[in-house]
C-alpha cells in the first residue's frame, strides 16, 4: 500500500509539475529562478526572449524527482549548475532608468517578507535595451530556509513610450509644438518663486498677433494654422538658450526670459516684433502681413502669482494694441484702469445695447450627413451688428463671460432661434419635418442659472418643434467645472426629450472619462484632430478611436473644420455620421438655411 501511495503522489505531483509547466511557458512575464549563490536554475520562453539568452546554456526545470526526493532534489542542482553555470547576474543586466548606473541585484532583494518591485533598463544579450517592471521574491525550502530568488519581469517599454506621448501631449501645443498655456504657467511660476527667493528679476512678454483674423476669415483655418506653425518658428529661433516661448491659445503666445534686464528684454521683444512685421505669409494667391502687440510684465520679489501676472501682461498688450498696435509697451499699475476697463466694457456696453435693440442676427452653419442619410442639420450661430458690419462671438463673448451676461445673451438666442422657427413654420406645421436636429451652444455659467433652465424647459414645452430635434451644445470644460448644475440640467431638458453634444471632444485628456459620467448624444471631435487626418496617422487614430467609442455607446460622432474634400470622404470612410465646416458650408443666416435646405451644403 506504501508503494501505491507513493505512486499516487508521483503522479499527482507529475501532473501538478506539467500544468507548472504549462503555465511558465505560456505567460508573457520572464521568470528566472536562481539558487542562493546567484545561478540560474531555470528561465522561461518568456525570460529568455526579454533578455535574449535563449537556445543552448539555459538549463530547464528540474527532473519531477526533485520534488520529491531531498536527496535527487540536491543532484538535480549540481546538474543544472554543471550545465548551465550562468549568473543571474550576467543575464539580468540592470540600470537606473535616471543615472544609468548599474544596478547591484542585491539592491532588488526582497528585505523581509514579500517581493520587491522596481523599475529598470534590461541590457539584453546583444546589448540592446528594453525598459522592465521587475519583482524579486525569496524562494524557501519546506523547513523555511532560503534557498535562491526568484524575479519575474515583463516589458514595459511601450507602455513608458505612451506614457511619454501622453506626457508630451499634456504640456505641448498640437499645432505648433510650443509649450502650451498649463504647462508655461509651471514655469511662470518657477519664476516667480526665483525672484523672491533670489531677489532676481525675469520678463514675461504677451505677445498678441495683430491682423491675425483676416487670414482666418478670408482663407480659412488652415491658412491660420499654417500662419501660426510659421511663425512660431521664427519666434522659437529668436530665442534665447534657457528661455521659454509658449502658445498660450488661438493667436496668443507667451516668453519667459529669465534674469533679464530692460536693455536685454526690449532687445530680445524688439527683434520678435520685427520678424514677425517683416514676415510674408503666401497662401495660394494671396500675401499676408501680420504683425504683433506685446505686453511686459517685469517679475521681481514682489510679485503676487502667475494669475495677476497673466492678467498684468494682458493689459499691457491692451495698451499696446490702443496705442496703434505693432509695439512692446510695458505694464503699469495704472494701465489696468486705462486699458482692461475701456476694451472689456466698451464691448459689455456695446453687447448690452444690442440686446435692447435686439442687433443680434442669428446664423447658422449647416451639418452633412456623411453617411448618405436624408434630412438637415445646422448649427445656430449669432452675430452683432455693429454699425454696417457683423461682428462674430469671438470678439465680444470673453467680455460678456467676464461680466456675467452669458445667461442673458444664451437666453436671447434661444427665444430668436424659437421665434424664428415658428414663424417659419406657421401655417405649414411639416415644414420642419425635413429637419433632423438643431445643435445651440450654451455657457457653462447658463448650465447652472436656474431661472435660464426653467425658461428653456416653458420654451421647449410651448414650441411647435419636436424635443428630440433640438440638440444643446456644451464643453467638457463648462460641463466638468459646473458638474453637479450641469447634471441637473441635462437631466431636466433631455427629460423632454431633447438631446446633448459635447464639442471640442477629445482636446482634454481626461474627455473619454467623462462620458461615463455625461449623458450626452453626440460628440463633436475636435477640429484639431480633423483638419490633419489624411496626413497624420495619430490624428487618424484619434478620430478612429473616438467613433469606435460612440458606436459602442451609441453616441453619434460629429466631425468639426472639415475644410477639404479629401478630409470630408476619410471622415465618411471610417464611419463618423457628420461633417462641419466651410468645404461643407459657410456660416450663413439662419432663416436663409430654413428656406434653402439642401442648396446651403456645398454652395457657401
Amino acid at each position: 500500500r506504501d508503494i501505491s501511495d507513493r505512486e499516487r503522489i508521483v503522479e499527482e505531483l507529475q501532473a501538478a509539475r506539467e500544468w507548472m509547466g504549462i503555465t511558465l511557458n505560456s505567460i508573457s512575464e520572464g521568470v528566472i529562478s536562481a539558487d542562493r549563490s546567484g545561478e540560474i536554475e531555470y528561465m522561461n520562453p518568456a525570460a529568455q526572449k526579454l533578455t535574449g539568452w535563449s537556445g543552448g546554456g539555459v538549463q530547464k526545470l528540474a527532473p519531477l524527482s526533485s520534488l520529491t526526493d531531498p536527496l535527487e532534489s540536491e543532484e538535480a542542482v549540481k546538474r543544472a549548475r554543471k550545465q548551465s553555470g550562468i549568473s543571474v547576474q550576467d543575464v539580468l543586466r540592470l540600470m537606473d532608468e535616471e543615472t544609468r548606473e548599474w544596478l547591484d541585484l542585491e539592491q532588488l532583494e526582497p528585505s523581509g517578507e514579500g517581493a520587491r518591485r522596481q523599475e529598470a533598463i534590461l541590457l539584453r544579450k546583444d546589448d540592446s535595451e528594453v525598459i522592465i517592471e521587475i519583482t524579486s521574491s525569496k524562494m524557501e525550502d519546506h523547513r523555511g530556509q532560503w534557498i535562491g530568488t526568484t524575479y519575474i519581469f515583463r516589458n514595459i517599454t511601450q507602455h513608458r513610450e505612451i506614457a511619454r506621448i501622453l506626457a508630451h501631449q499634456a504640456n505641448h501645443d498640437p499645432l505648433t509644438e510650443l509649450i502650451n498655456r498649463n504647462r508655461f504657467k509651471v514655469f511662470l511660476d518657477d519664476a516667480i518663486q526665483s525672484a523672491r527667493n533670489r531677489k532676481g528679476i525675469h520678463a514675461f512678454a504677451y505677445v498678441d498677433l495683430d491682423q491675425f483674423k483676416v487670414v482666418n476669415d478670408t482663407s480659412g483655418h488652415s491658412a491660420g494654422d499654417q500662419l501660426l506653425r510659421q511663425l512660431s518658428q521664427i519666434m522659437r529661433k529668436l530665442m534665447p538658450a534657457g528661455d521659454v516661448l509658449a502658445r498660450l491659445g488661438g493667436d496668443e503666445f507667451g516668453i519667459l526670459l529669465h534674469d533679464s534686464n530692460l536693455e536685454d528684454t526690449m532687445n530680445c521683444l524688439n527683434g520678435i516684433k520685427d520678424a514677425v512685421q517683416e514676415f510674408r505669409f503666401v497662401w495660394e494667391d494671396k500675401i499676408f502681413t501680420v504683425g504683433c502687440s506685446i505686453g511686459v510684465v517685469f517679475i521681481d520679489e514682489f510679485a503676487e502669482n502667475e494669475t495677476q501676472i497673466l492678467r498684468d501682461a494682458d493689459t499691457a498688450c491692451y495698451a499696446a494694441k490702443e496705442l496703434g498696435r505693432q509695439r512692446i509697451h510695458i505694464f503699469h499699475p495704472d494701465d489696468e484702469a486705462l486699458t482692461r476697463r475701456r476694451a472689456e466694457m466698451e464691448w459689455v456696453n456695446q453687447v448690452q445695447e444690442s440686446l435692447e435693440a435686439g442687433n443680434f442676427e442669428l446664423y447658422c452653419q449647416p451639418i452633412a450627413d456623411l453617411q448618405g442619410g436624408t434630412g438637415h442639420q445646422c448649427e445656430i450661430l449669432v452675430r452683432m451688428k455693429s454699425g454696417n458690419n457683423l461682428v462674430a462671438p469671438g470678439m465680444f463673448v470673453p467680455a460678456v463671460e467676464r461680466f456675467g451676461l452669458m445667461s442673458r445673451l444664451d437666453r436671447h438666442i434661444v427665444g430668436r432661434f424659437f421665434e424664428i422657427l415658428k414663424g417659419y413654420s406657421e401655417g405649414n406645421p411639416d415644414s420642419l419635418q425635413d429637419f433632423n436636429f438643431f445643435t445651440i451652444n450654451l455657457s457653462g455659467a447658463t448650465l447652472g442659472d436656474e431661472d435660464f433652465r426653467e425658461f428653456l424647459l416653458q420654451a421647449i414645452r410651448e414650441s411647435n418643434i419636436e424635443p428630440g430635434k433640438l440638440c444643446f451644445e456644451i464643453t467638457e470644460t463648462a460641463a466638468v467645472a459646473n458638474m453637479a448644475s450641469a447634471m441637473k440640467f441635462i437631466s431636466a431638458v433631455k427629460s423632454l426629450g431633447a438631446h446633448f453634444a459635447l464639442d471640442d471632444f477629445g482636446s482634454g485628456l481626461s474627455s473619454f472619462a467623462y462620458l461615463k459620467t455625461l449623458p450626452v448624444d453626440i460628440l463633436k471631435i475636435d477640429g484639431i484632430f480633423v483638419r490633419d487626418i489624411c496626413d497624420d496617422p495619430v490624428d487618424l487614430a484619434m478620430i478612429r478611436s473616438i467613433r469606435e467609442l460612440g458606436q459602442a455607446l451609441n453616441i453619434k460622432v460629429i466631425g468639426e473644420y472639415v475644410e477639404t474634400r479629401d478630409v470630408m470622404e476619410k471622415l465618411a470612410e471610417m464611419g463618423v455620421e457628420y461633417g462641419q465646416g466651410y468645404y461643407i458650408s459657410r456660416p450663413m443666416p439662419f432663416l436663409e438655411y430654413l428656406q434653402s435646405g439642401d442648396e446651403a451644403i456645398r454652395s457657401g
